[in-house]
């Protein structure tokens, strides 16, 4: 049996901590970040205890690897949908707001006025 080296776990353990520590800038994100965080944390742990196992192998490193696996990659997953879910609900938000201003008009016509004349005057 082939073993395959956990670099992609460490990698997606640090990626997710990053999408973590981002979605912590915003008060709506910061209670989904914080398991986000912690559950990438606890993958780089698994990926650590999976390579103790290759080098050692004891089964109760592999056992205790996979049991932080499937609770790391679970909560992940949930949280990661959730926090997609949030962040394009910001973003839609955000766009209905601009369209909605420039559609009202709150621009106000003296900037209109002064953009018009200053181009007149090129």
């Amino acid at each position: 049996m082939k073993f395959v080296k956990p670099g992609w776990t460490k990698f997606i353990g640090i990626l997710g901590t990053l999408f973590g520590i981002i979605n912590c800038f915003y008060l709506i994100g910061l209670p989904f970040a914080i398991p986000v965080i912690i559950a990438s944390q606890n993958l780089i742990k698994a990926a650590n205890k999976s390579k103790d196992f290759y080098r050692t192998k004891n089964q109760d490193f592999a056992a205790e690897s996979m049991v932080e696996y499937l609770n790391s990659f679970r909560t992940l997953g949930i949280m990661t949908l959730v926090l997609m879910c949030i962040n394009a609900g910001i973003f839609f938000l955000f766009i209905f707001l601009l369209i909605s201003v420039g559609m009202a008009g709150i621009i106000p016509d003296t900037f209109t006025d002064n953009l018009i004349e200053y181009l007149k005057n090129l």
